[in-house]
């Protein structure tokens, strides 16, 4: 069963829309971004937000103990970190650690290995972090990757190209956030509706991967 996160959420009623319409986990930006938030501001949504909706901070090249910081804060599930990742990472972090490996024309695989973790996010190329929008990469080199380690896809998904890019990789999960977007920050919620929509559809028709009830499954909540 493919997972949905839903990344990017800055207000509370996107963020109750999402787990409304069948979100696994929801994404916040804590790096500099068009869709940045402070800690108390994720700290107001997850009161709002049912258990078993996982949580997810986005940080790029923020120092390990300032991550490690505002995890405790925001009582988050996981911390998805872009940039170096060091053993200091591994370490503090733990089982809360998802590297993001950005895919620039390279099968990830090796990379994704070495971070010893067994998640990662595979995202398109981000040259400008304040742009609004993200292309995708060439899926066929998260395929294999995706044989052997849990994968989280992001960069460029939406409502028309979601099902063709869960064909090709057969990821854990998709992540989107502009995609579903009336513009940064802000969700559109026909497109949130739709984008979960054809996910839940393919589920249902390949009868595909994690029961929901698995205990191996990584955003179940125990």
């Amino acid at each position: 069963m493919i997972r949905v996160k839903i990344c990017g959420i800055t207000n509370r009623d996107d963020a109750l829309a999402a787990v409304a319409m069948g979100a696994d986990a929801l994404g916040f930006v804590f790096a500099l971004s068009l869709r940045q938030m402070t800690p108390g501001e994720v700290v107001d949504i997850r009161r709002c937000l049912p258990s078993r909706v996982a949580v997810i901070g986005v940080f790029v090249a923020e120092p390990v103990d300032e991550i490690a910081r505002i995890a405790q804060i925001c009582a988050l599930d996981f911390c998805q970190v872009h940039g170096e990742i060091t053993p200091e990472h591994r370490q503090m972090l733990g089982q809360r650690l998802i590297p993001a490996v950005t895919v620039d024309g390279v099968d990830p695989l090796d990379l994704a290995r070495s971070y010893r973790t067994s998640v990662v996010l595979l995202d398109a190329p981000h040259p400008d972090r304040t742009n609004p929008t993200t292309a995708t990469f060439d899926w066929k080199l998260a395929r294999r990757t995706a044989t052997e380690l849990r994968v989280v896809l992001a960069g460029g998904l939406n409502t028309e190209n979601v099902v063709q890019a869960i064909e090709i990789v057969r990821p854990y999960a998709v992540d989107v956030s502009s995609g579903v977007e009336i513009r940064p920050g802000k969700k559109d919620h026909e497109k949130l509706s739709h984008f979960i929509q054809r996910i839940r559809a393919w589920n249902s028709r390949t009868n595909a991967g994690i029961s929901v009830s698995s205990a191996d499954d990584l955003f179940l909540k125990h």
